[in-house]
């Protein structure tokens, strides 16, 4: 039989530590656990949207470059079998980039076709992240909520008011980092916004309508 004493704690080297004791630690450790997890995920979440905002800049620059090498024309949403993600990284060999999943082209942008129709292209958002949202009637924008967000495809388009059935129509611009969007404008320039900077609630011709070429 063992000795009593191993039943009134644990002893760990030369020091026994009781069951109050072990259970002051764990919390302890919970408590510290509770401080620091949170204040990574921030950080995490600080990186994501710097990252997100440098490959929105990328974006950018591809944009610029299809429209100088193709007369001012802009990138089509589909081409044959290629989707504007896939027309703008056609020629890796001598640019370096990458589309990732879940940003969309402004649909109303790919029907004006041509760069000098957009009156300005600095407050003209071309591109963003964009999501399938279940909530498509919400008049804040700053609500829209993807559906599956971890469910994101390439090539997607977002939809405006100009486009039919936009009450009704789930291809939204999203918030994705702390209430915030990537979005890239038509001169290349790509910062984080709130959805709502953007517009959508504006009609065509307001000056605060950023997803508009007018």
């Amino acid at each position: 039989m063992l000795p009593n004493r191993w039943f009134a704690g644990i002893s760990i080297g030369s020091r026994a530590f009781s069951v109050v004791e072990l259970l002051v630690i764990v919390v302890m450790i919970g408590v510290i656990a509770g401080l620091i997890l949170p204040s990574l995920a921030k950080a995490r979440q600080k990186v994501e949207a710097q990252e997100s905002l440098e490959y929105g800049r990328s974006i950018g620059a591809a944009f610029q470059r299809y429209t100088k090498d193709n007369d001012g024309r802009l990138v089509p949403v589909k081409q044959k079998e290629m989707g504007w993600a896939e027309l703008l990284v056609a020629d890796k060999q001598k640019h370096d980039t990458v589309i990732k999943d879940g940003i969309g082209y402004n649909k109303h942008l790919s029907d004006v076709q041509q760069i000098d129709s957009i009156q300005n292209p600095s407050m003209t958002v071309a591109f963003g992240d964009t999501g399938i949202v279940q909530n498509p009637t919400e008049k804040n924008p700053n609500l829209w909520r993807e559906v599956l967000p971890q469910r994101r495809s390439r090539s997607l388009v977002f939809d405006t008011p100009l486009d039919k059935g936009w009450n009704e129509g789930k291809r939204r611009m999203i918030n994705r980092h702390r209430g915030r969007a990537t979005a890239i404008f038509a001169d290349g320039a790509a910062v984080l916004v709130p959805v709502r900077y953007v517009g959508f609630e504006y009609e065509s011709g307001d000056s605060r309508s950023l997803w508009d070429n007018k």
